[in-house]
């Protein structure tokens, strides 16, 4: 039987994976890795008003992407998804536009 630390560890392991799988999914459709980091910028900064029920989905995500990756700012969320994006091999540019 598994210990408690090792089924927690596992869950977090395969919520991650999970979210991963997501994200790959939404770098693999037609918008573009330049306009998605655009859209994160935007919401990161609260400068966009949220008036779609798209907007609010992004929002949504993107709150679920800053707990799982425990970040609070958005050149933390840049980062860590730079390096989430090299390690899995989607490596594009995300320079600051």
């Amino acid at each position: 039987m598994k210990a408690q630390g090792e089924t927690e560890e596992s869950e977090k392991l395969s919520k991650m994976s999970s979210l991963l799988d997501r994200l790959h999914a939404k770098f693999n459709q037609s918008r573009p890795w330049s306009e998605t980091i655009k859209l994160v910028r935007q919401v990161m900064e609260k400068r966009v008003v949220m008036s779609s029920g798209g907007h609010q989905h992004l929002v949504s995500c993107l709150e679920t992407l800053q707990k799982a990756l425990k970040v609070t700012s958005l050149p933390a969320m840049t980062d860590r998804l730079e390096s989430i994006a090299r390690q899995n091999g989607a490596v594009q540019s995300l320079c600051s536009s």
